[in-house]
């Protein structure tokens, strides 16, 4: 019992799964975790499907977002004073 490796939970458990062979290789004892949903090709089907979805939905919300200037208060929030030392003072109004 003693010569045996002591199993220890914590940030390092992972190595407990691997052992040495007679050449000196490591060997993974451990659990292995195989895909059991539906067939691999129609899982990345799906995903270039919602991948396709996302972009054909961004592209309209970005021109309306731009259009209707929703993006100058925050990039005007975050340009202001870059480069400039002291406080931030409110812009001048034209």
């Amino acid at each position: 019992m003693a010569d045996k490796k002591k199993k220890q939970a914590g940030r390092r458990a992972y190595l407990n799964d691997f052992h040495r062979d007679l050449t000196g290789a490591y060997i993974y004892d451990g659990s292995h975790f195989h895909f059991a949903g539906d067939g691999w090709k129609q899982a990345l089907l799906r995903l270039w499907a919602l991948g396709i979805v996302l972009v054909v939905l961004a592209v309209p919300t970005f021109f309306v977002i731009s259009k209707f200037g929703l993006f100058r208060p925050v990039l005007r929030h975050h340009y202001d004073n870059k480069g400039r030392f002291g406080p931030r003072r409110p812009r001048e109004r034209r």
